[in-house]
């Protein structure tokens, strides 16, 4: 008999063996099952602000699958989420034919919102082609995300979440990016003007040893120095020697991150096959 459980906040504390090193935050959800006392699975959830719930990661051992425990947790999580009042869940993860996620989300009654790669780039390559293209555009106040107050973190939160719900376009032009301590304080960078309102931001996540840009955004579409500024810091950041020997990828969902390296001419390399997938609760 599968039993399943909520741990939130300080009681995550109690299972950080079995949540991933670099996957770690206060402001996630453990759902986990158990039989006869032994656990079985685990499914990590981030609710966004935005009534939205993103699964992060979804564990179950080899000798537990196919047993009804990836299907419980995934319930377990519905009722969960129907509970907290979101409407919408969405699973993110790289496509392997070995372990078929999307048939088992597609039989739990999610959609597929959008199939894209996860990227490398030259990040030599890329500051030098980011520092001639910026060359003569007006200067914009970057500041690292460690040297950001939560406060004004929590603002860029606040004004993507109003945005989004004004934009025209829907989507997820305005997406919440998440509580703070999920990024890389180093290489992740917020914009400001300035009265000291922020502008925009680009934020990356440890990735396996490596980094991923996860996120970047500019609260005006218009203003194209911002977004570039953001990407000139964090690509000589990632050229200092904290970050040496490190590769940096992103993913293609965030369109604009793609179509700027197209711009650039910076031919990343394509190495992964990404799926996001949608349930409305």
């Amino acid at each position: 008999m599968t039993e399943t459980f909520f741990v939130i906040g300080k009681e995550l504390e109690k299972y950080r063996e079995v949540i991933p090193e670099d996957m770690f935050s206060t402001g996630l959800m453990l759902l986990g099952a158990k039989s006869d006392g032994v656990m079985t699975g685990i499914l990590l959830a981030e609710p966004t602000g935005l009534n939205d719930l993103v699964i992060r990661y979804v564990f179950v051992p080899e000798k537990y699958r196919r047993t009804g425990v990836g299907r419980a947790l995934a319930e377990f999580l519905n009722e969960t989420s129907s509970a907290m009042g979101m409407d919408r869940i969405v699973a993110s993860f790289v496509r392997d034919e070995d372990d078929d996620l999307a048939g088992f989300f597609t039989s739990l009654g999610y959609e597929v919102m959008d199939e894209s790669g996860l990227y490398e780039l030259n990040m030599a390559d890329t500051a030098e082609k980011i520092a001639e293209f910026t060359e003569g555009m007006p200067d914009v106040r970057t500041v690292a995300l460690g040297e950001v107050s939560a406060g004004d973190y929590d603002k860029l939160r606040y004004i993507l979440a109003e945005k989004k719900k004004q934009s025209k376009r829907g989507g997820d032009l305005f997406m919440d990016p998440g509580p703070m301590e999920r990024f890389d304080p180093d290489i992740s960078f917020m914009a400001f003007d300035n009265k000291g309102e922020p502008t925009g931001a680009i934020l990356f996540k440890p990735l396996d040893g490596d980094y991923v840009l996860d996120y970047i955004c500019v609260l005006n579409t218009g203003l194209g120095e911002v977004m570039f500024d953001l990407l000139e810091a964090a690509s000589n950041r990632v050229l200092d020697e904290v970050t040496a020997g490190k590769k940096m990828f992103f993913h293609g969902v965030n369109r604009s991150v793609l179509n700027i390296a197209k711009k650039l001419e910076l031919r990343p390399k394509r190495v992964m096959e990404l799926v996001w997938m949608e349930k409305y609760i």
